[in-house]
């Protein structure tokens, strides 16, 4: 009984995996197509109401425009024009007549009206007894006579209508305005074009006042809140049970109020019935096709459980000892006839690996004894190893001391080249400061060599002016001179006037007076000339002083320029030395860096090496430890070999336990 419930629970598990893998994609399939297929009939339903609200949308602004053409057209008639300018109704009837019996017959015209520039009707074509009346206060009537040209709906005592509104206009000033009218078998012609599609019209207070269907008219709006958001100037749509239904609002020709509703409707019963049967068929294909799955998937599980459960029955026996038992091979090359045949296949390999096993057990009884022999020989030899290890322990504890030390001197080296480093470096920066000071003197005395060159020019110079000097002012002297003969001749020539004006008597008076004058004027110049002589002299030896002391400062000069230039040398020399001597403290300085550099760097070694000894004595002290717990070691492996021999004692006996044969 209890392998039967385990073949059943199997049978049962591969069932209801048959069924979730073939059902589950299925049923999901159902119904992304359930739901795809309706969002496509709501989509053609969507769409075939907008094309429906679109073509009445369109054709009633098409019987409007067309009407507002037409009722252009006769406003600019020149013989309409004359006679209300004239405000002969007479002759108003007479042209009024034909037109409107014409357009009623060719475009169901039912209204044809002309009224003055004050709103009055002076005459109705459809209705000629009745005229006089005021229509000044109707806003289409009122734009009219502003010059605009209107056209939309209105209704009268006959219903819903198109009216337009044009003014009739002579030399740019409105005198008038023609208005014409259609009645609803417009509404008609349009039903015609949209077939299987319900037009109604309400009227403010929401009763329907023409409906294609008769039986509609008179009707109220199922929801009168639908008046209150159509306020807005924008449509509605309505889903309902069988119908979508879309309200338009519908204007009056100034387009400034709302006189009414335009609901299109549509009948959407065969695509919801539609849609309903495709659910319908996908639900009956759905339990077809779980039945026929769940035979299948029953037929397939036996198949698979039946060999499982034979399997299982072997299995068992294999694991109660029992190798004898006879496992046929299987023809099937799916997974079931592979696990057959593997488990046969087992079975051979574990009877072989008993046998192997026994065997074995016999092999390592004799070898354990053996082994006994081998573990005494190299407990031997350990204690050996273990006092040759204490031994370069030893040294290695000597060297890692050695070591240590010369660390601790190579420290002490590494610091004192530090120092020698950075001194180094000072007298670096040093020497650098003391060879761009000398640079700059350098520069300064290239300055004062040129600065004495132009000092040594400009003396040359002056000396050679006060030379000129010198001359200029022994020309003045000689100048002096024949101005000092000049005046002693101007007075021996006054004197000669004077005696002469003294033998002419009264007549040479005036002439003595002049040449008195020449002669004090003679004299004067005789004393001038002696200052100047003076001053002349005065200034030729002051000249002849300046001139000696301007020749001593140019000796002076040039012993100083020569002093200067010589200095320069001086100086230029110092500073390639102190180059040379500033190239060669860099030198020492990068040499004293790199063997601080490879002092540190023996200083890591060292302490490497001390480290290295100091592992390398630790190492050795625990391999002295592990030879000692190898000793032990080996004492255990002796005890564990007596073990292993009863083991294999234990074994052999468990082997028997199986039935090979």
């Amino acid at each position: 009984m209890k392998k039967l419930n385990n073949f059943n629970g199997l049978q049962k598990k591969f069932t209801l995996s048959y069924l979730m893998l073939s059902i589950l994609p299925l049923i999901l399939t159902v119904i992304i197509i359930s739901y795809v297929t309706q969002q496509g009939f709501l989509d053609l339903i969507m769409k075939q109401q907008e094309e429906a609200e679109h073509t009445v949308q369109t054709q009633i602004n098409k019987v409007a425009g067309d009407l507002l053409q037409l009722t252009e057209q006769y406003a600019d008639d020149e013989e309409l024009i004359t006679a209300l300018q004239a405000a002969d109704r007479q002759a108003l009837q007479q042209l009024v007549l034909p037109i409107y019996s014409r357009m009623e017959t060719e475009h169901g015209l039912d209204v044809f009206e002309v009224g003055n520039n004050n709103g009055k009707v002076l005459l109705r074509g459809h209705n000629l007894e009745e005229y006089g009346d005021e229509k000044g206060d109707l806003h289409a009537i009122q734009s009219a006579l502003n010059g605009e040209s209107l056209a939309g709906f209105e209704f009268g005592n006959s219903g819903l209508s198109v009216r337009a509104f044009v003014p009739i206009v002579y030399n740019n000033e409105v005198i008038g305005t023609l208005q014409t009218g259609l009645d609803d078998t417009f509404l008609a012609e349009l039903q015609n074009m949209l077939q299987g599609v319900a037009i109604d019209l309400y009227n403010q207070d929401g009763s329907v006042i023409f409906s294609t269907a008769d039986s509609r008219v008179g009707d109220s709006l199922s929801d009168m809140s639908i008046l209150t958001e159509l306020q807005n100037g924008k449509a509605i749509s309505v889903d309902e049970k069988e119908r979508t239904t879309s309200y338009m609002p519908m204007y009056d020709p100034t387009h400034q109020s709302i006189i009414g509703v335009i609901a299109v409707s549509q009948d959407n019963t065969i695509i919801k019935r539609t849609n309903t049967e495709i659910v319908i068929t996908a639900i009956i294909l759905l339990v077809l096709t779980i039945i026929v799955v769940s035979m299948i998937s029953i037929f397939i599980s036996r198949k698979i459980a039946k060999p499982i459960r034979k399997t299982s029955e072997r299995m068992k026996e294999l694991s109660k000892g029992n190798l004898s038992i006879a496992i046929e091979d299987s023809n099937r090359n799916d997974e079931i006839g592979q696990l057959t045949n593997s488990t046969q296949l087992m079975k051979n390999k574990l009877h072989t690996i008993i046998k192997e096993v026994a065997n074995a057990s016999n092999n390592v009884a004799t070898q354990s004894e053996e082994l006994q022999q081998s573990i005494h020989e190299v407990a031997k030899g350990s204690e050996h190893i273990s006092t040759t290890m204490e031994e370069i322990a030893s040294g290695s504890e000597k060297q890692a001391n050695y070591t240590t030390d010369f660390t601790s001197s190579m420290n002490q080296f590494e610091s004192n080249i530090m120092k020698a480093n950075e001194q180094g470096k000072n007298v670096q920066t040093l020497s650098e400061e003391v060879l761009r000071m000398t640079n700059e003197g350098k520069k300064l005395m290239d300055s004062s060599t040129g600065q004495m060159r132009k000092i040594d020019g400009i003396i040359q110079e002056a000396v050679h002016k006060m030379e000129r000097f010198d001359e200029q002012t022994k020309e003045i002297s000689k100048l002096v001179i024949v101005i000092e003969e000049i005046a002693n001749q101007t007075n021996l020539l006054a004197l000669n006037a004077a005696i002469e004006a003294a033998r002419a008597g009264e007549h040479g008076k005036g002439f003595a007076v002049v040449a008195d004058e020449v002669r004090k004027l003679a004299e004067q110049v005789a004393a001038s000339i002696t200052d100047v002589k003076g001053f002349v002299e005065t200034i030729q030896q002051d000249s002849k002083v300046v001139s000696t002391s301007l020749l001593d400062g140019y000796r002076e000069v040039e012993k100083g320029t020569t002093q200067i230039e010589t200095t320069q040398e001086t100086i230029g020399e110092i500073r390639m030395a102190m180059s040379d001597m500033t190239t060669n403290i860099i030198t020492i300085s990068e040499s004293i860096s790199n063997i601080s550099t490879n002092s540190q760097k023996m200083n890591i070694f060292f302490a490497e090496i001390a480290s290295i000894s100091e592992e390398s004595a630790a190492s050795i002290e625990e391999t002295s430890a592990s030879q000692q717990q190898a000793n032990s070691a080996l004492q255990e492996v002796t005890a564990s070999s007596s073990e292993l021999s009863d083991l294999a004692d234990r074994l052999s006996d468990i082997v028997k336990k199986f039935k090979l044969s």
